[in-house]
């Protein structure tokens, strides 16, 4: 372990981080506010220390400050030509953007179902249950039936579905702008965790609660990456991902709405409430177990 600054007394590890963070400018601002730190290396990793004197809230607001402008500097805000954007966005959330193709390309399975009622092979690929078809027309069939077939893939693929440009057009404006934070905050294996983790959770109590109807969409999934950050943000608000609380009482109180039938009645479209709540419910427990887990290690980018 090789030391780049003076150690100051009494001092205690706040997060690790990546060599590619714009360190040098959080230091600048710690020191500002008179806050002494170092910091070292661990292989390929920065641990940032920090007297353990320090005010809590301070450090909290300093880190969070210095996390949007880091933020900026990597593409995620203000960034100034198109170009820019896409290199940027391109490099530091290849996977968010991965994940939102792949739900374009599978839009024609449930749009073309959606307009003119086809079923396509590949809506019978995704849906959770298969589709037979017989002489009274397609029928669902259970899916431990596929399951028991090794079609496993069944458990996570109906999150590709989507029956109209304002359906995918939602759930990917929140994908996007939640989805991103998560992959740049805590790296790709646990964007990935959560978005698989979240949709096998949506589906299983979708299906539970509502058994034989297609369903599909990103939305359970959406649910619980917020969840995931307003969980997360609470455990550990020195190193918050950072969404307007007033997000958080957006997405309970739809939810509350949807399954009290309101948004059914007023002709809004049927809303897949267990894949909702499923979704949410993973979202908790997944940030929880990843704070409480070696919190010390705990850090952006890891």
């Amino acid at each position: 372990m090789t030391k780049e600054s003076d150690a100051e007394p009494a001092l205690k590890p706040l997060m690790t981080l990546p060599r590619s963070a714009g360190v040098e400018h959080l230091i600048e601002s710690l020191r500002s506010h008179g806050i002494g730190c170092a910091i070292e290396r661990q292989g390929s990793r920065l641990v940032l220390l920090v007297e353990e004197q320090a005010p809590e809230p301070l450090l909290a607001q300093l880190v969070h400050d210095w996390r949007l402008q880091e933020a900026s500097r990597r593409g995620m805000v203000d960034v100034k030509g198109l170009s820019a954007f896409t290199t940027r966005a391109m490099k530091n959330f290849p996977w968010t953007l991965a994940l939102m193709a792949l739900n374009i390309v599978c839009l024609p399975a449930g749009l073309w179902l959606a307009d003119a009622g086809e079923v396509t092979s590949m809506l019978k690929a995704l849906s959770l249950y298969p589709l037979e078809l017989t002489p009274q027309g397609y029928v669902l069939v259970p899916a431990v039936n596929a399951l028991e077939a090794g079609e496993w893939w069944r458990l996570v693929s109906p999150m590709l579905l989507h029956f109209s440009w304002l359906h995918i057009t939602f759930n990917l404006l929140w994908v996007w702008e939640v989805g991103r934070r998560i992959e740049f905050a805590h790296g790709v294996p646990w964007f990935l965790g959560v978005t698989v983790i979240a949709s096998v959770a949506a589906n299983g109590l979708q299906a539970w609660l509502a058994p034989l109807q297609l369903f599909g969409g990103m939305s359970g999934v959406v649910f619980a990456y917020l969840s995931y950050v307003m969980v997360w943000d609470w455990f550990r608000p020195a190193l918050k991902i950072g969404l307007a609380k007033g997000i958080y009482i957006v997405m309970l109180a739809y939810l509350a709405l949807g399954f009290s039938g309101l948004i059914d009645l007023l002709g809004l479209g049927s809303l897949a409430n267990g894949a909702h709540l499923g979704g949410l419910l993973a979202g908790v427990v997944l940030a929880s177990v990843r704070a409480m887990w070696n919190p010390a290690s705990v850090a952006p980018g890891q």
